[in-house]
């Protein structure tokens, strides 16, 4: 139900929907991740960081719920240890190609600037998901940052041919063309 208010954009009834859900199930992992993003939708980001932490430690195995929660570590600073929940997943669940992205996100921005690092952590997830058209961006992306421009333009290439009706391709290929 908070899902679905949520979607109609009937933000304080997802929140109280969600709030809900959680005294019914209060060990239920997608409850409270259900309130995280009502309270997201309801502009509460200092509530939000705790709603996710409450997720991890009913699920910590769930890779998506694990994903969530370093993110949000990582967008308050705490950068360490959002690295290893993202070590966690990969070794654990290693075709999940979001924690590879979030975690070169880290290496490829503040605090790191390890450009270089981020790059070698999405391309190994690529290697073995050569299709997966958000890994071509996030590659896109980093090739601009390490001007390794022919890589950059061969998966541009690349997602003309696979994704030619894709916006997010379209965007990354625009923007490459202003780079």
């Amino acid at each position: 139900l908070a899902y679905l208010y949520r979607y109609t954009r009937e933000f304080e009834k997802a929140l109280t929907a969600s709030e809900r859900a959680i005294e019914l199930l209060p060990n239920d992992s997608r409850a409270y991740i259900a309130y995280r993003n009502s309270l997201f939708f309801n502009r509460r980001w200092d509530e939000i960081k705790g709603a996710m932490k409450k997720a991890y430690e009913i699920d910590p195995l769930d890779p998506g719920t694990a994903n969530m929660y370093a993110r949000e570590l990582s967008s308050s600073g705490e950068y360490e240890e959002a690295i290893e929940i993202f070590d966690g997943i990969i070794r654990n669940y290693p075709e999940f190609g979001p924690a590879y992205g979030e975690k070169a996100w880290i290496y490829r921005d503040v605090p790191y600037g390890e450009i270089d690092k981020a790059f070698e952590i999405v391309y190994e997830i690529y290697q073995k998901n050569p299709d997966d058209l958000n890994l071509m961006i996030e590659l896109v992306n980093i090739s601009h940052d390490v001007k390794f421009m022919p890589f950059a333009e061969y998966l541009i290439a690349k997602m003309d041919e696979l994704y030619p009706n894709n916006g997010n391709a379209l965007r990354t290929k625009i923007n490459h063309q202003f780079i």
